[in-house]
């Protein structure tokens, strides 16, 4: 789920006192609401929430308390139950004070159910000079899909400039002349002109030591030491990685020490601009984080303002990569479905389906399912989009709802249409939709290969052999070549030093600094001059690394079951 990033929707609106002669005591209810909140506990919170939200004498918290139960849906995901709520309090109480804030939660909630047009005409009732406003349109504007719907909505709601803007960079980066006349008609409306952003150039140095800063969210003064499992915990299992990377880099005496510098921002916007303030601050090579978008975003331009490289530790966003010096460890979205559409080119065009099929002609249509989640929706267009160039026909983009079903029997009954099947892309990480639809593709005895997401593998109710038998690519980003020497002597020393198997994360933190501390000893504090000698390379334990003129990792391992054994099929390592 995406976390709503606007401060002011996430600051709760605080009521002065009020007593209660009323058996519930509805001010304590609502403040330890609050606080669960604040701490993330939002099923908690909406469960306190529930007996205080009926309007009766003597509570005076009932409207807030509406409102806060329904950020707190809305934060687990719950978005119908969540916009029926803001629908019940803005129908009964059009005068409330905190009537633009219920606007502005009810339009991100239109977001995620994808009621775009909703969405944008709650927003248009928002003043402009709201604070964040730009931030969360921002954001939320470019979910908007497809192309064709942004460009409708934009002609109904013309005094709004920033959809304007990003209508024409959407479009812009497009050749096809049906858009052309858009671009120009809004360069004329608008004088929006093409951004090109001039990088500045980043300084490399050479140095005796360097210094990598951590910007994660530790939030010590809040751990529970006992707890087998916190909700940071992947922050630990980075940061346990890290370390030890770190003693295994400084073994070499030789070669320039490195220190690894663990600041706690928790997740305190103010608190990160603060850290990089601090004196030591100016020894500072590499920063790893923040986590969270909002405090991320506070210090982006750090490589242009202070000559440091930034490293985003867990996005798939290419938008925290813009600047020079700007990097995600990870392959956006863009480089996900790159890798995907490659592949496919390469491997699911000369083959055959069925007993029956000749396998001479290249088969080139695609059929993309996707699920309710923000991410499935981004990336299925992405990839139609991708694989459109690669001289591809999307035949179906099917949304996985109450209705898939019915669609997917008639694709699966027409068994001549089946054979020019290239492939099906199913982005949904349901298990019941998993088995549904593997039970029907198997019906059709045709092998048609499938791109899915890797959870797929921890569905019971799908066999390896199924998987093997269906010819299914798991896109594994968190692939780990578990039989290689270096991932089998990490294991035992991992075990050894924390008496813990270490996870996907510990990897991860591992060979995040170790390939960090690779580029800062042989080519200085500008990475990008380490990863653009290097097409592809690997550090042994994960699927291996391709920044060469990106700031996003270009690769993403594929994996399939050949003979029950689950293989790295897109391995570069020959």
């Amino acid at each position: 789920m995406v976390k709503i990033t606007l401060v002011l929707l996430a600051a709760l609106i605080s009521l002065p006192f009020v007593l209660s002669a009323q058996s519930v005591d509805y001010k304590k209810q609502y403040e330890a609401a609050k606080v669960m909140v604040d701490e993330s506990r939002y099923e908690a919170a909406a469960q306190i929430l529930k007996p205080i939200l009926k309007e009766e004498p003597g509570n005076e918290y009932a409207l807030y308390s509406q409102y806060l139960y329904a950020y707190a849906l809305s934060q687990q995901g719950k978005y119908s139950e969540s916009r029926d709520m803001l629908l019940q309090l803005k129908q009964k109480h059009t005068d409330w004070k905190e009537y633009p804030k219920v606007n502005w939660l009810l339009a991100t909630a239109y977001f995620h159910l994808k009621e775009y047009r909703k969405a944008i005409g709650l927003a248009q009732q928002l003043e402009t000079s709201t604070p964040a406003l730009d931030a969360w349109k921002a954001e939320y504007y470019p979910l908007v899909q497809p192309l064709d719907t942004v460009v409708a909505i934009q002609k109904t709601t013309p005094l709004d400039l920033k959809l304007a803007e990003i209508l024409y960079g959407q479009i812009y980066q497009r050749l096809d002349a049906k858009y052309k006349a858009i671009a120009q008609r809004l360069e004329k409306e608008y004088g929006l002109k093409p951004l090109v952003k001039e990088k500045k150039k980043f300084k490399n140095e050479v140095k005796n030591h360097y210094h990598i800063a951590l910007l994660f969210p530790f939030l010590w003064k809040d751990i529970d030491f006992s707890a087998s499992q916190r909700n940071n915990q992947y922050v630990l299992d980075l940061y346990a990685g890290m370390k030890m990377a770190i003693d295994s880099l400084n073994h070499d005496k030789k070669a320039a020490p490195i220190e690894l510098h663990a600041y706690d921002p928790e997740k305190d916007v103010s608190k990160v601009t603060q850290i990089v303030k601090y004196n030591e601050w100016k020894l500072v090579d590499v920063v790893i984080g923040p986590v969270f978008p909002e405090q991320y975003t506070a210090i982006k331009d750090l490589p242009e303002l202070e000559n440091k490289t930034l490293i985003n530790p867990m996005s798939s966003n290419s938008k925290y990569a813009e600047n020079t010096g700007s990097f995600l460890y990870k392959a956006s979205i863009e480089s996900t479905v790159g890798c995907m559409a490659h592949y496919a080119a390469s491997n699911f065009s000369i083959r055959k389906n069925s007993a029956k099929d000749p396998g001479i002609v290249p088969k080139k249509n695609v059929m993309i399912l996707y699920g309710k989640e923000i991410k499935d929706s981004i990336l299925a267009y992405q990839y139609r989009d991708t694989i459109l160039t690669k001289g591809f026909t999307v035949k179906k983009i099917l949304k996985v709802d109450f209705n898939y079903m019915g669609t997917l029997r008639t694709f699966a009954n027409d068994s001549v249409g089946l054979i020019s099947y290239s492939h099906i892309v199913a982005l949904s990480s349901d298990p019941i939709f998993a088995a549904n639809f593997i039970s029907l593709i198997e019906i059709t005895q045709q092998q048609i290969p499938i791109f899915a997401y890797s959870d797929w593998l921890e569905n019971t109710q799908l066999s390896y052999k199924q998987m093997d038998k269906r010819a299914i690519h798991f896109v594994n980003p968190d692939y780990i070549r578990t039989s290689s020497p270096q991932y089998k002597h990490f294991h035992k020393a991992y075990i050894a030093k924390y008496h813990v198997f270490p996870s996907v994360y510990a990897v991860q933190g591992y060979e995040m600094i170790t390939l960090l501390g690779k580029a800062l000893r042989e080519k200085g504090t500008d990475v990008s001059l380490y990863f653009n000698e290097k097409k592809f390379f690997s550090l042994g334990m994960l699927g291996g690394y391709n920044y060469a003129h990106a700031s996003s990792n270009r690769f993403v391992p594929i994996v399939a079951f050949k003979d029950l054994k689950l293989t790295l099929v897109n391995d570069e390592i020959r």
